[in-house]
Formats: structure tokens, sequence, C-alpha cells
């Protein structure tokens, strides 16, 4: 049994501090447990998120060049406009090809930015052909006019 002696040598206000320090310490325990839950959670979401929209672009991309390339192929023609186009296409297939989606690309941003204006320089050579068709079926040859 403790004597009153014994009553007289304890520090409460030790044994309170060390409380406390164990409750803190056991609080910023769980605290980070929960906060790398957390962040672990979100970096997920915010990854599958981004690389659905990365993914469904270059996709896009890709489809746009085989369709443009398989009705170019059907087209033959000596033009050097159709020559360009369709080296533009070829490259533009290549870099869709070669972009990886996989987290362990750092240069993920500069592959699609790259196809991204590999694909506008395509859809520009796409609408100056376009135009100079338009242009050639808008003025009528004299043999098809009739009277």
């Amino acid at each position: 049994m403790t004597s009153p002696e014994d009553y007289d040598n304890l520090d409460f206000l030790e044994i309170e501090r060390e409380d406390g320090r164990a409750s803190h310490l056991a609080g910023l325990e769980a605290g980070i447990t929960k906060s790398k839950t957390k962040s672990y959670e979100d970096g997920f979401k915010h990854g599958l998120e981004n690389g659905y929209l990365v993914g469904r672009e270059v996709g896009h991309y890709y489809g746009c060049a085989l369709v443009w390339s398989a009705v170019l192929r059907s087209m033959a023609s000596a033009d050097s406009k159709i020559v360009r186009l369709k080296k533009a296409l070829a490259q533009l297939l290549i870099l869709a090809e070669q972009t990886t989606l996989c987290r362990a690309s750092p240069s993920i941003e500069a592959n699609v930015d790259s196809l991204r204006s590999k694909f506008k320089q395509v859809q520009a050579l796409m609408s100056r052909l376009s135009q100079n068709a338009l242009e050639e079926k808008a003025t009528p040859r004299a043999q098809d006019l009739t009277f």
C-alpha cells in the first residue's frame, strides 16, 4: 500500500505532462495515417480523371489520322499538297503510337503537346486542300454548261 510520504514525492504535473505527450503523439500518428490515406485516394482520383482525358485526346488524334490516311490512300494523286498531307499524317500516326500513357513516362506532357501541334498542322493542310477542291468545283467549265 502507498504511504502518505510516497504521495508527497509524486509530481502530479509531470504525470499530467507525460499523459499529454502520449496523447499528443497518438493523435499525431493517427492524423498522419489518415492524411496519407486521404492523399492516396485523392491522388488516385486525380490520376484516373486526367489519365482518361489524356488517353481520350491521344485516341482521338490517332483515330482521325487513321481515317484520313485511309481516305487519302484511295486518292491517287501526285499533287504536292496531298503528298505533304500524307507525310504529315504519317508523322502524326508515329507520334500517337509513340505516346506512352504510363505514369513512369515523365515526358508525357511534351509528347501530347507535340501531338497537338502536329494535329493542328494536319488540320490546316486539310482545310487548304478542301478549299482548293471547293474552288475547283465551284468554277464551272465551258463544256459542262448546256443551253
